[in-house]
């Protein structure tokens, strides 16, 4: 089970929660990692992180969150169960369209869908704002589905982070990759995204 609902809950009384999606990225010595984006846990006091098919759910915390990139880590510790890990692809920023997927859960007449959708699209640029490099593709993304993954040949090649001027804008992986050498405290070398996860799972162990 690689991509999760994430139920965030940012209230009990009154009870206040939203959803969004997920991705596995680590799940190694019954720790789990969980890329997703900054404004999916904004506010977070916990997550409920559900397996697809709502058989099994497990409660989650914040671990790194930053919103300039919109990206978030939510971190499972102690825990059991049939997940797997999604494998990052490397690929080139250029020789646009690529056919690519993006996965997540949505909303149907109020209540979620228990299985991610899967929906295809183009990846048709690339831009950067703020000196934050995105992709720019033309996915039908529904309300929910932010933080998923991006994918194409089943490697992930972004995360899913909104959709605006009717197209859909996608963290990229160079991104991810700066993110994680800055939660990491790196300023140089050229450590893989897997090896930085696991020094952010040392780390916070």
């Amino acid at each position: 089970m690689s991509v999760l609902m994430l139920d965030v809950v940012t209230s009990i009384n009154p009870p206040l929660a939203h959803l969004g999606t997920g991705f596995v990225a680590y799940f190694r010595r019954r720790t789990v990692l969980i890329i997703t984006n900054e404004h999916v846990v904004q506010g977070a006091m916990f997550v409920r992180v559900r397996l697809p098919g709502g058989s099994q759910q497990f409660t989650g915390e914040v671990l790194v969150a930053d919103d300039q990139v919109d990206l978030a880590i939510v971190r499972l510790v102690n825990v059991e169960g049939p997940f797997q890990r999604m494998v990052f692809a490397d690929v080139p920023i250029d020789n646009f369209p690529w056919t690519a997927y993006a996965h997540g859960y949505f909303l149907v007449l109020g209540a979620p869908v228990i299985n991610p959708a899967r929906a295809p699209g183009e990846i048709n640029g690339a831009f950067f704002r703020n000196n934050v490099h995105y992709l720019q593709g033309n996915f039908a993304l529904q309300h929910g589905m932010s933080g998923g993954p991006v994918t194409m040949g089943n490697r992930v090649i972004g995360v899913s982070a909104a959709a605006a001027w009717g197209s859909s804008v996608i963290v990229s992986l160079r991104t991810v990759h700066m993110t994680l050498m800055f939660w990491c405290g790196l300023n140089d070398g050229d450590p893989t995204i897997d090896e930085m996860l696991e020094m952010l799972a040392a780390g916070a162990a």
